[in-house]
This record gives C-alpha cells, sequence and structure tokens, in this order.
C-alpha cells in the first residue's frame, strides 16, 4: 500500500510504501512526538502506530549503543483508546542522538523497574530521570535531588 505524505523540502506530496511509511512512523514516535500527533500527520491510526513501535522495539539490536557515562531517562505521555494513558519510557545518551532503550506501559514502578532491569548493568556514572538524579557508588544506588546548581560528584 502507498501513503501520500506532504514532503518538508517542498509543498508537494510524496508517496511511501508501507515499509517506509512504518519506519517513519517509529522515527517519529522516538524523537518525541505523539501517537496522535502522528496520525495526524500521516492519517494513519495511532492504534496501528502503536503496534509498529511495539514491534520494532523487539527488534532492536541489543548490542547496538555505547554505554553512556551519564544516561538521561524520559517519559513521554500519549493517549490510546478511550483516553487511556500510554508511557513511552526512553533512555538516551546525553551526548548523542537516538534512543538506546525504551519501553512501553503505564506510569508505574512496574514498568519503570522493567526499564531498570535493562540498564542497571551498564554502571553509568551517573542517571537522571526527572527532577531526580540516580547516582551509583560501589553498586550501591543513592537517591538525589536535582537542583539547578547540582554538580555530578
Amino acid at each position: 500500500m502507498l501513503y501520500p505524505l506532504y514532503s518538508n523540502q517542498s509543498s508537494s506530496l510524496v508517496t511511501l510504501s508501507g515499509s517506509d511509511v512504518k519506519e517513519l512512523c517509529v522515527k517519529m514516535s522516538l524523537n518525541g512526538m505523539g501517537f496522535r500527533a502522528i496520525e495526524r500527520v500521516t492519517g494513519i491510526s495511532h492504534n496501528t502506530i502503536l503496534n509498529w513501535v511495539r514491534v520494532a522495539e523487539t527488534h532492536i539490536d541489543e548490542e547496538n549503543y555505547e554505554i553512556p557515562e551519564i544516561a538521561q531517562i524520559d517519559e513521554l505521555q500519549t493517549f490510546v483508546g478511550s483516553k487511556k494513558t500510554i508511557w513511552v519510557w526512553t533512555v538516551v545518551n546525553t551526548k548523542l542522538p537516538g534512543i538506546l532503550k525504551f519501553v512501553i506501559g503505564d506510569r508505574s514502578l512496574l514498568t519503570f523497574t522493567t526499564l531498570w532491569q535493562m540498564i542497571q548493568g551498564w554502571a553509568c556514572f551517573l542517571y537522571i530521570a526527572q527532577d531526580r538524579t540516580l547516582r551509583t557508588y560501589n553498586g550501591e544506588d543513592e537517591m538525589t535531588k536535582k537542583t539547578k546548581n547540582a554538580s555530578p560528584l
């Protein structure tokens, strides 16, 4: 199936094949666009896009990244169906582009723990999550409040 999409470089319409559209939608999601925003741009159902992202997650090569010194953990919120909240938790290297790991679920400790189990073995110097900083010292984790002038040491 071919999908018509507008090109940013010109005001003309471009046509992409199904696999190209899937790849584009997954990239848009991983770069911070919500599923409904992608639906508005592409005209493809947000449920279909969510399913594509979940399938793409299973195909991520486990060894395609460099373990960062500082890992930033972030979350994206979207609504699926009848305002059912879905969260996409991501881990990025603050010095390089791209997402290293992600999980899709609710905003619960269980979903975060799933992501944490994937990355805790990295032994990063510093993990940053929203307004909290998780520091690792000799294998012991310590959660501290991050302030504007906080130093990583």
